[in-house]
């Protein structure tokens, strides 16, 4: 993340730079998918974040990791972490003795937690602060090879000060006590963290983050107010809608299609991607009123081949999920009268159908749902 890029979140960021000057101490950071947590990490472990916050290279090593799927890597285990992220030390680390610790770890034929801790125990020794910068933390919670032990080793080594000199800012869709609560963990672990969870951009950053946006792909977006408040409105605040925005207008007239329903965004396969993954993460974080509500919305698309509702239709959904379409908006995905969703209909109701219906064999377009 460039950090001339980056937008707001000084709250956040004054918090974690702070716990992480005195003590190294942890934070973790929630939110839904598409709230720029990952930007965060990212924007925090380049090397100018740090020489502004006066953080020296020589002392601070802020190494940016994301913890991979067990789906993707189902043989993944603490051995396969540590090697990873020493490896990444070992690249910003010169000291010999160090270098030569990383080495030691790597041809380890088994896994060792005392190993890990002896080489933190020697850069403290060193005056050098380690600061893990995890994101997708709930991958590695949701594996059972991360048991019970390599969650109190790592806790150890961002609680113990006079050890270790070592901290974590960690990334999650949900708060981290929710998490552990929800997958049964009696440890608690969430206890040594500060909590931050991010909201949606304000409508004056928003508009700052599509100007960037624009500016970098060297497009001609100098839009007004008014425009960057539709603008905003559009994206619900949200800043990875607001960076495709920016990727995706060519000019102010565009933007202006865009939010009058005129025209529809044209995304890329990249994009298309993105959005899949955010559809199918927002998912997995909604209730059962906030699915059976996007269930409802993922119906009415369909049966409008892809078309912007009319408000008449929003309100009459809006009536029926009263509850959820608050829930969905305390969570960013709703403002008003408008959906996020309405950016790339055909990509949510596809996620969401697959989901919950099939197409019924008669075809027309019919659905059934999934067991009915």
């Amino acid at each position: 993340m460039r950090p001339d890029l980056f937008v707001d979140r000084q709250r956040e960021i004054d918090e974690i730079i702070t716990r992480i000057k005195f003590q190294t101490q942890s934070s973790a950071v929630s939110g839904d998918s598409g709230l720029g947590k990952t930007a965060l990490l990212r924007y925090l472990a380049h090397p100018r974040t740090l020489k502004k916050y006066q953080l020296p290279g020589e002392e601070f090593k802020c190494i940016y990791f994301r913890c991979p799927d067990v789906r993707e890597r189902p043989q993944y285990a603490p051995i396969q972490f540590w090697q990873e992220i020493f490896s990444r030390l070992a690249r910003q680390i010169t000291d010999a003795e160090l270098v030569e610790q990383i080495r030691g770890f790597q041809s380890l034929p088994a896994f060792d937690y005392y190993a890990v801790e002896e080489f933190f125990y020697g850069a403290k020794r060193k005056h050098l602060s380690i600061v893990l910068l995890l994101d997708d933390f709930d991958n590695l919670l949701s594996n059972a090879a991360f048991d019970k032990y390599f969650l109190w080793s790592l806790k150890n080594l961002a609680h113990n000060n006079v050890d270790y000199s070592f901290g974590l800012v960690i990334v999650t869709l949900q708060r981290l006590s929710e998490l552990c609560q929800d997958l049964g963990m009696t440890s608690p672990f969430f206890n040594i963290f500060s909590s931050l969870p991010l909201a949606p951009l304000p409508a004056a950053e928003s508009g700052t983050l599509l100007q960037n946006m624009c500016r970098v792909q060297g497009r001609k977006v100098a839009a007004d107010h008014k425009e960057q408040e539709q603008a905003y409105k559009l994206a619900a605040g949200i800043p990875l809608m607001i960076r495709l925005l920016g990727q995706t207008c060519r000019d102010t007239s565009t933007l202006a299609q865009l939010v009058s329903g005129q025209r529809k965004p044209v995304w890329r396969a990249g994009h298309r991607q993105i959005l899949r993954r955010f559809v199918q993460r927002v998912w997995v974080c909604s209730g059962a009123g906030e699915k059976q509500l996007l269930q409802y919305l993922a119906k009415a698309w369909h049966e409008n081949k892809g078309s912007r509702l009319n408000h008449e239709q929003e309100e009459t959904i809006m009536q029926h999920h009263t509850r959820a379409w608050q829930a969905l908006e305390k969570r960013g995905l709703m403002q008003q009268m408008n959906s996020v969703f309405s950016l790339f209909p055909d990509l949510f109701a596809e996620f969401v159908l697959k989901e919950t219906f099939v197409v019924a064999p008669s075809g027309a377009g019919r659905l059934v749902q999934h067991g009915g």
